[in-house]
């Protein structure tokens, strides 16, 4: 596994959007997000993959996400006394082309 030097949100994390899973997507891939079925993931990287990610409607609950990273970073150091660390990283196994992972942050407790 690595972590390349493509960051979140940056072209190239948009584009790699059309052609590979992510760590948000498990829920519809395994069928138990309600808010998005299979179907519907597979149809949105195809999408993404013809079109570009501009294409991508993020349902409200994904801006509320974005505001509050910051303040469960805060909260988390605070509460644990660590660093929370690689919060725009961008993580590809080898062994799993096919899948990314772009983590909120990670630390160690």
């Amino acid at each position: 596994m690595k972590h390349s030097k493509i960051r979140q949100h940056q072209p190239e994390w948009h584009a790699l959007m059309g052609y590979t899973v992510g760590g948000s997507n498990l829920g519809s891939l395994f069928g138990v997000n309600p808010y998005k079925t299979v179907t519907q993931l597979i149809q949105d990287i195809i999408d993404i993959h013809c079109q570009g990610a501009h294409t991508l409607e993020y349902p409200p609950a994904c801006g509320w996400e974005n505001i509050f990273e910051q303040v469960a970073r805060k909260y988390i150091s605070w509460w644990f006394g660590c660093v929370v660390d690689c919060c725009d990283i961008y993580i590809q196994d080898e062994e799993l082309p096919n899948f990314r992972y772009s983590p909120d942050g990670i630390t160690v407790v």
